[in-house]
């Protein structure tokens, strides 16, 4: 993606105090520490005479986990990007793009890219519609299989992100679920509260999470 190149390496600076090494980020980018300080994301270089600047800030409006690629999707000022309507599930956030990069005994791979940035990777399994995300593309079909195995062995009222966890559900669809719906990554719902926050966007979570919602028992008659 053109533009996207930056003259130094980018560090960045978010909300909470503690560390964390961003390995996905790509080698040119210096794989920058980010450090969580303040409600927002602060992208910041070092200068030609040694001396940091800030040069993007990010403020943050939800906590929902998936800061980090708004920010950066922001920053390159990557607009929406199409995708197929059986890949919403798939794409997730409309700034990615999808390589597909094969397929496999009736699944599809793809990469998920921000430009030119692998952010990270997917499975779409085309008998069943599921799908599963992964930092680790050797994980995909392993992640899938488990997720699509997996039943809830007792009917849950409560519905916390230790229910998708148990259902093998992938870290990365739950965050953008909250994000899509402005529900609470660490938060705790009822089935009937959930459900009546999921119809407000009945089409979006038709797209996109159909599948997961039966699975808690959310049944949305989707089309």
């Amino acid at each position: 993606m053109p533009g996207t190149e930056t003259p130094y390496p980018v560090t960045t600076t978010v909300d909470w105090s503690e560390d964390h090494d961003w390995n996905f980020y790509a080698k040119s980018y210096g794989r920058p520490k980010s450090t969580y300080a303040e409600r927002a994301v602060v992208f910041q270089t070092v200068g030609k005479l040694g001396k940091v600047e800030g040069i993007f800030r990010f403020e943050l409006t939800s906590f929902s986990g998936n800061f980090m690629e708004k920010a950066i999707a922001a920053f390159f000022k990557v607009g929406k990007v199409k995708c197929a309507k059986e890949l919403k599930s798939v794409q997730l956030a409309d700034y990615f793009y999808l390589n597909e990069t094969h397929q496999i005994n009736g699944y599809r791979l793809f990469e998920r890219k921000i430009g030119k940035l692998v952010w990270d990777y997917a499975i779409f399994d085309t008998k069943t519609g599921n799908t599963f995300h992964s930092y680790d593309p050797e994980t995909l079909i392993s992640g899938l299989r488990a997720k699509i195995q997996a039943k809830l062995d007792v009917e849950y009222e409560t519905i916390t992100k230790k229910t998708g966890f148990g259902l093998r559900f992938c870290e990365t669809g739950m965050k953008q679920f909250c994000e899509d719906n402005g529900v609470d990554f660490e938060g705790e719902y009822s089935r009937k509260d959930l459900r009546n926050i999921v119809l407000q966007k009945r089409d979006l979570n038709c797209k996109k999470y159909r599948i997961e919602l039966k699975q808690i028992g959310i049944i949305l008659n989707c089309k």
